[in-house]
């Protein structure tokens, strides 16, 4: 049942009296606001990618797709493309008031930052996101509609809207950043971190030690925490603080099985396992928001899954990465 929006006196985030829990309630609530459109039977090769594709040329705000009934897989198995591609939907994810037009989101973005501050996430002993566990040899990745979205991609993205999870083994803060997941096979992914990010900073930091660096990526969460993986925040700032300080509360978050790393506990899938500096494989290019395809194919660490943390019926996500105009050739051609 979904729930009501809150009278003007009592609201506090967007148009409630509260921040929203997880995606699912993300989307309820965006869906009240015209801002969902549901496509059932599109396949995860190319046809989500294209039908995203014209969804966002549509209109200068298109609409979140949510894609359901997909070929092959469960029918509850669901992805959400588009999630924060429109002001009225930045404004539910951020809590802020409704929109007229972008700019009242900026200036509302720029006002509550004046007074933000961090707030710390808060360990539970379980939450939904434990509701499956897939554990060693029965791990599979490929369980989930993982897309196929551009023709020229180098394979299926399971993660382009995820934040990667990482605890800084010299300092023990904790970094989720949004770096792109390559799927390899049903047990491995790669990932791409640019120079300079916070991840690779921590990555390297293992390596240097000659250790494997543990790390989980979350693929469907609260989109604002999408939107704190991806801002630039300074060096020891948690995404999960900084995000908590935006919702007015703490995060629910709890410990992976084997690394004892925190995961958002209304996550809908989190892949857990390691990165190896030696062990490698080919990764990208990926058709990027840029609208050309970002960074040329090249050997990067690969993630060994062994456990995979899954809801009932899971939603995974995608940002429509694609820019207003269609994907062109690597810029580094």
């Amino acid at each position: 049942m979904l729930e009501k929006a809150q009278s003007p006196q009592a609201q506090s985030f967007n148009a409630y009296d509260r921040p929203h829990g997880d995606l699912r309630e993300f989307i309820a609530r965006a869906e009240r606001a015209g801002e969902i459109v549901r496509i059932a039977g599109a396949d995860w090769k190319l046809e989500m990618g294209t039908l995203a594709e014209i969804v966002n040329h549509a209109r200068p705000e298109p609409p979140a797709i949510l894609f359901e009934e997909v070929p092959g897989y469960p029918r509850g198995m669901r992805l959400l493309s588009g999630a924060t591609n429109s002001s009225k939907r930045l404004a539910i994810a951020l809590g802020l008031p409704a929109p007229d037009n972008p700019l009242d989101v900026v200036r509302a973005y720029r006002d509550r930052m004046k007074a933000h501050r961090p707030i710390p996430p808060k360990t539970v002993a379980k939450g939904p996101v434990f509701e499956n566990i897939d554990r060693d040899g029965k791990v599979d990745v490929l369980k989930f509609p993982v897309p196929f979205l551009h023709e020229h991609d180098g394979g299926r993205y399971i993660g382009t809207d995820d934040l990667v999870i990482m605890r800084d083994p010299e300092a023990n803060w904790v970094n989720g950043g949004t770096y792109r997941a390559m799927v390899q096979d049903k047990t491995h992914v790669s990932v791409w971190i640019s120079p300079g990010k916070h991840g690779r900073q921590i990555r390297e930091k293992y390596f240097r030690a000659g250790k494997p660096c543990p790390v989980l990526i979350s693929c469907g969460h609260d989109p604002l925490l999408f939107l704190a993986g991806g801002n630039e925040l300074k060096f020891g700032l948690c995404e999960y603080d900084y995000a908590g300080g935006h919702r007015g509360e703490p995060y629910e978050i709890v410990l992976s099985e084997l690394h004892g790393l925190p995961m958002p506990a209304h996550a809908e899938i989190v892949l857990e396992g390691e990165m190896v500096e030696t062990i490698k494989a080919k990764e990208g290019p990926f058709g990027e928001f840029t609208g050309y395809y970002a960074s040329s194919p090249s050997e990067q660490p690969l993630v060994e899954v062994k456990r995979v943390y899954y809801r009932n019926d899971p939603i995974s996500a995608s940002p429509r990465r694609c820019a207003r105009h269609p994907i062109s050739p690597s810029a580094n051609a």
